[in-house]
């Protein structure tokens, strides 16, 4: 009996220290959630598609000399292709940054004469011209201000700042074999003015980014005006356009890469 109550007593007190000795042992914590952060010096580049409005210019081919009888409004479109370099801080959700871009474009207008045989001294013959007058932006470079808002992997921001791009005008016709039957004037300019925009981008590993963005650029490259010369190089007419001006519109994706200093210590 005295064992009987012994063992009681004893199997009593293992099961009543059971749940203390398991409170005393150490527990794995969880893993801890990934920090992403903004923060930091990237890199990287960007490819879509952009449209715009050019300012319309005018000619006095198959007019009166110096009468501007055939004008037209360019609306070239294309491709964007570039890249981008920036750096930016980031508090709590809060982010700011500074960032240049520079691309390649080839934002296109092709348009015929809008010449009309009688008005205003046209002296065009139907069907027997192929005069275009050309417009093409060839680059956008840009350097802007950011400001942002981060939840989690994703950054919301707006961007602004100045921008500057290649604008180039060409006014040609193909008259027949003969050099002295064919025309051309062209001349290039460097167009300045500002842009905004804005965009979305996710962290899709720590130190890897893509994203979507809109801009808006509006470029002026001062008045000018140029004469057209024969294949001969004999004059053979003018093109004048007054205050050029070239609004675009361009949605590109992106991609950057976050540099990550540690790795160089």
């Amino acid at each position: 009996m005295k064992k009987l109550v012994l063992g009681s007593l004893a199997l009593a007190a293992v099961t009543l220290a059971g749940p203390a000795m398991a409170a005393d042992m150490p527990v794995k914590a969880p893993p801890p959630a990934p920090i992403w952060s903004w923060a930091g010096f990237y890199f990287g580049g960007e490819v879509g598609g952009a449209w715009g409005r050019g300012s319309d210019w005018s000619s006095d081919f198959n007019c009166a000399i110096g009468t501007l009888c055939d004008t037209v409004s360019p609306r070239p479109s294309g491709w964007v292709a570039g890249g981008q370099l920036g750096y930016r801080w980031q508090w709590g959700p809060w982010v700011l940054g500074l960032e240049g871009t520079l691309a390649a474009t080839q934002l296109i207008s092709n348009d015929p004469s809008t010449c009309t045989p009688g008005v205003n001294t046209c002296i065009g013959i139907p069907g027997g011209f192929d005069v275009h007058y050309d417009t093409r932006l060839t680059s956008l470079y840009s350097a802007t201000a950011q400001a942002g808002y981060a939840w989690g992997q994703t950054l919301w921001y707006v961007k602004g700042g100045w921008a500057g791009g290649e604008l180039r005008r060409n006014a040609h016709d193909f008259l027949g074999p003969a050099l002295a039957a064919t025309f051309d004037a062209g001349v290039t300019h460097r167009a300045m003015g500002y842009t905004v925009g804005t965009g979305l981008e996710w962290l899709v590993m720590k130190n890897l980014s893509i994203g979507i963005e809109y801009d808006y650029f509006h470029l002026h490259a001062g008045s000018f005006a140029n004469f057209a010369n024969t294949g001969t190089f004999a004059p053979a007419f003018l093109t004048n356009w007054s205050d050029v001006t070239m609004n675009v519109h361009q949605v590109v994706v992106r991609a950057n890469v976050l540099v990550d200093w540690a790795v160089f210590r």
